[in-house]
């Protein structure tokens, strides 16, 4: 395996979480009176939180409606600290393994926060795998703009910048 680095997106790519935070908000805007479809919903997968909430304010009405399904699909999102709300993929541990095993350096951009990723990643014990982590909230433009994985990558340069002068 010759590789240098290898970046990862998150939500959808190692963790099971499209899914479940789509099915949270489509629950809790019905809920709420304010049903969003799932090809509404679909827009805001891979934006960032300041650019989905704009869009998501602007399909369900208004800053009230947002703000009243946004906490009744956080609540359904929260699980105690032991627990794992979005599972790994499939194959995305072997494939960790592998990479580790080889000494590829690996980072993840997502459009998720930064608490997110690290609680994320911390609850399904794979943290230790990432050199380095950027997240949406860091960045000011969210996918296909390629600021979080510049971040990601400028990180991951500098967390083995010591290793590489040793073996310089």
């Amino acid at each position: 395996m010759h590789l240098h680095a290898a970046l990862f997106d998150m939500d959808g790519t190692i963790v099971d979480s499209e899914r479940v935070i789509l099915n949270a908000w489509l629950a809790s805007s019905r809920e709420s009176g304010v049903p969003l479809d799932p090809v509404q919903y679909s827009q805001v997968i891979g934006l960032n939180d300041e650019e989905s909430n704009q869009l998501l304010i602007s399909l369900l009405g208004g800053e009230s409606a947002f703000q009243s399904v946004r906490t009744l699909a956080r609540s359904k999102l929260q699980a105690p600290p032991t627990e794992v709300v979005f599972p790994l993929k499939s194959g995305v541990l072997a494939l960790l393994s592998e990479l580790s095993h080889h000494k590829v350096p690996c980072a993840v951009a997502s459009s998720s926060t930064s608490a997110e990723i690290e609680d994320r990643l911390t609850r399904n014990r794979v943290r230790h795998y990432f050199g380095a982590a950027a997240g949406g909230n860091e960045v000011h433009r969210g996918k296909p703009d390629p600021a979080v994985y510049l971040l990601a990558a400028s990180r991951l340069l500098i967390s083995k910048l010591p290793q590489l002068r040793e073996s310089s």
